[in-house]
C-alpha cells in the first residue's frame, strides 16, 4: 500500500481531508489538526475504535518526519509508532494521555516533542537520549519532577513548563544556554533564580501567576529579550538596571503590586507595548513619558490620575478594563 493510498484511507475514515506533505512518493508530514478550529483535532469526536483504526494506518507511514496528532483525545497511541524512525517532530498535545508513551524511546531523531495538555504525572528520564532536542512542551500537566538527566538538552531553544506541580524552576533549565523561549507559571514560586541571567540568548519569557515579589538584578543580563510576560505576580519593584534590555519591545506587568518604575527604563528605545494595569501606581511614573517608541499603554485599575499629558499621536492608552480584550491587553 503506497503512502498516498494510506493517506487516502485515513481521509476516508476521518471523513475529511488531512494536511499531508510528500517528497516524491513518500509522506513526510501529516497533521490531524483542524485549521478551522485550532482547539480541536479532526478526529476528536470520532469513536475510540475509529481512532485506533486511523492510527494503525498512520503507523505505516515510515518516512514521516513531522507528525501532529494533537487535540484529538486519543487516550493511547499504539506501540507500532515506535517504528517511525524518521520522526523529528511529534505533537501529542491534548490527547488525555495518562503516561508518556514508552515507544517514543524507540525513536532516534526526535527534536520536537509536545506532550502538553495531558494528564501526565511524570516524564521518563530516558528522554534525555534525544540530545538534539530543540523544543520541549510539557505545559498543563501534573508533573512534579523534572529529571536531572534533561541537562543533556544543550540544543534546547524552546521550553514550556507552565502549569505543572514543580516545587521550583528546575536548575537544569539554566544549563540550556541556547534557550530562546521559556514559559513558567501558576505556581507558588516566590523567587526567580539568579541563574536566569545565564540564559543570554533568551528572547521570550513568560513567568506568570506566581508569588514572585521581585526580579533579581541578573535579569538585566538578558540583553536579547524581546518580550516579557510578567503578569499576575506580586512584584513590588523592578531591577534598577532594567534599561539595559535594549531589545525589549513588549512587557506586561499587569496585576502586580508596583508603585514606581526605575528611571533606567527610559533606555528601552524599542519598547512599544507596556501594560501597567492593575498595580498600585498613585500617578503615571514620569519615565513612561520618555518611552519614545511607545504605541500601546495599558493603565486601568490603578489609582485615578490624569493621563492627558501622555496623549500623543500614535499612542493608544487603555484606561478602563474591557476597552481591549483582557487576554490581548495582558
Amino acid at each position: 500500500m503506497s503512502d498516498a493510498a494510506v493517506v487516502a484511507a485515513v481521509e476516508k475514515l476521518a471523513g475529511r481531508k488531512v494536511a499531508a506533505s510528500f517528497e516524491e512518493d513518500r509522506c513526510v508530514e501529516l497533521r490531524l489538526t483542524d485549521p478551522d478550529c485550532p482547539y480541536h483535532g479532526i478526529i476528536r469526536r470520532h469513536g475510540q475504535a475509529q481512532k485506533q483504526d486511523i492510527l494503525a494506518l498512520i503507523a505505516r507511514l515510515r518516512s514521516l518526519r513531522h507528525l501532529d496528532l494533537g487535540k484529538n483525545r486519543l487516550g493511547a497511541v499504539p506501540d507500532s509508532f515506535g517504528e517511525l524512525k524518521e520522526l523529528r517532530a511529534l505533537l501529542l498535545d491534548s490527547n488525555a494521555l495518562k503516561t508518556c508513551p514508552r515507544w517514543i524511546l524507540s525513536l532516534d531523531k526526535l527534536e520536537w516533542l509536545n506532550l502538553s495538555v495531558n494528564e501526565l504525572t511524570e516524564v521518563p528520564d530516558e528522554l534525555a537520549k534525544f540530545s538534539g532536542m530543540r523544543r520541549l512542551q510539557l505545559h498543563k500537566n501534573m508533573i512534579s519532577r523534572y529529571p536531572p538527566s534533561y541537562a543533556a538538552f544543550k540544543e534546547l531553544d524552546n521550553l514550556n513548563l507552565y502549569l505543572n506541580r514543580f516545587a521550583g524552576v528546575p536548575p537544569e533549565v539554566f544549563g540550556c544556554r541556547k534557550l530562546k523561549t521559556f514559559s513558567w507559571g501558576v505556581s507558588q514560586v516566590k523567587a526567580m533564580p539568579e541563574e536566569i541571567g545565564e540564559l543570554r540568548e533568551l528572547e521570550y519569557l513568560t513567568f506568570v501567576a506566581t508569588d514572585l515579589e521581585e526580579l533579581p538584578e541578573t535579569f538585566c543580563r538578558l540583553e536579547k529579550l524581546v518580550a516579557a510576560r510578567l503578569l499576575k505576580n506580586k512584584l513590588t519593584r523592578l531591577p534598577r538596571d532594567i534599561g539595559r534590555l535594549a531589545d525589549l519591545e513588549q512587557i506586561s506587568l499587569y496585576q502586580n503590586r508596583l508603585t514606581d518604575l526605575p528611571e533606567s527604563m527610559s533606555g528601552l528605545k524599542k519598547l512599544w507595548r507596556l501594560n501597567l494595569s492593575w498595580n498600585e501606581f498613585a500617578a503615571v511614573p514620569p519615565v513612561v513619558s520618555r518611552l519614545e517608541s511607545l504605541r500601546w499603554l495599558g493603565y486601568f485599575k490603578n489609582r485615578p490620575c490624569d493621563l492627558s499629558r501622555l496623549e500623543r499621536k500614535g499612542l493608544e492608552i487603555v484606561r478602563r478594563y474591557g476597552e481591549a480584550a483582557p487576554t490581548h491587553a495582558a
